[in-house]
């Protein structure tokens, strides 16, 4: 084989592994003609167009012929899968001419996902993303969005008192992902701070509000998630970008199977969150299916709830129950759902933390 004939063959060998990544691009750039309702580019020479000024176009040197013969293959592809249709119109000339456009189905799904990626890189600082990871479904998302954004980010996975099959899960899937164990362990904790609940939860402020400090952070918050969210979170809110803050939880779960992009196998299982077992804001038939699931960790909450209740100091839980065990139980199933007077926060518990 010559060198010519050698040359043509890596090249023909790099152009098929270009295909998936020339197939994707072009929905990310038709999603952004839609999503600003510009008029979109109709034929592949067009689209080639639009792939040559893309990031694309960057990274992969390729000739305009190249480029067009890339587009033509990738739209035919994407046409057989059924996520973008080739139309009969009217071309310049007056003469009959076929034009692409993406399947409404899909346009609403993509133009969600050039939004985030708008964000991302419009708001992308010189040093990159603090990006914060729990190895839920929409950690998952923004990280997959972050990357195919082209950002640089730095993601942190702040492991407390997970499920271990959670836990396992970011390691395997994500090795990438630095491991921040917490300086403090939450079951001593219980015993200066009390325990953790809606009114007083010290655990979020302390194991995982308290990082990224001085970094323009990624987060996986969306507004629907609850009330406050709605109310206090927006796309960027101070030095946190949101990417998927507008997102419902079906648009989450159709990026995902669009973008075949790996998730914890306990949503198979019918958990539909995932975070710390036994999560004082979490409702009393979520923390009795953890329980169940894990009850290692509710004699753990169990075990430092008597160490509080027989530790020295007249703790304010103390005057509003009479024993341990009336503690415990007003705790692991009322204690969601109790009015801020009928028990003081306690401990060390600084007030901003105190949630109203």
């Amino acid at each position: 084989m010559d060198i010519m004939e050698q040359i043509r063959a890596e090249r023909r060998e790099e152009n098929a592994k270009l295909k998936p990544i020339v197939e994707s691009t072009i929905l990310e750039v038709l999603a952004d003609f839609a999503a600003l309702n510009r008029p979109m580019p109709t034929t592949a020479t067009l689209i080639a167009d639009c792939l040559i000024d893309h990031r694309i176009g960057r990274e992969y040197l390729r000739t305009k012929k190249e480029m067009v013969a890339l587009t033509s293959g990738a739209l035919k592809r994407l046409q057989k899968k059924g996520k973008v249709q080739k139309l009969q119109g009217i071309g310049l000339t007056g003469k009959i001419a076929y034009v692409w456009e993406v399947k409404p189905v899909t346009k609403t799904a993509y133009s969600g996902m050039y939004n985030a990626i708008f964000l991302l890189r419009k708001n992308e600082p010189k040093d990159g993303y603090y990006g914060g990871f729990s190895g839920g479904k929409d950690s998952c998302v923004i990280k997959h969005l972050a990357k195919r954004a082209g950002v640089q980010v730095e993601w942190h996975y702040h492991m407390s008192i997970d499920p271990p099959e959670l836990v396992l899960f970011v390691r395997e899937k994500h090795p990438d992902v630095i491991v921040d164990r917490p300086e403090m362990q939450i079951f001593k904790e219980v015993e200066k701070r009390g325990m953790p609940w809606v009114k007083a939860r010290w655990c979020c402020s302390i194991i995982k509000e308290r990082h990224g400090k001085g970094y323009t952070k990624i987060l996986g918050v969306r507004k629907e998630e609850s009330p406050r969210r709605m109310r206090t979170w927006d796309e960027v809110t101070g030095d946190v970008v949101a990417p998927i803050c507008l997102w419902s939880t079906d648009d989450v779960w159709e990026y995902i199977r669009m973008s075949n992009v790996p998730y914890c196998a306990l949503y198979d299982e019918g958990f539909e969150r995932l975070g710390c077992v036994g999560c004082p804001l979490a409702g009393k038939r979520k923390r009795d299916k953890e329980f169940k699931r894990w009850p290692k960790f509710e004699a753990a909450w169990r075990a430092a709830c008597k160490r509080l209740w027989d530790a020295p100091g007249d703790w304010a839980h103390k005057k509003r129950h009479d024993t341990e065990q009336e503690y415990w139980e007003w705790w692991r199933y009322e204690a969601r759902s109790t009015d801020q007077k009928k028990v003081i926060p306690c401990g060390d518990v600084p007030m901003e933390n105190v949630q109203s």
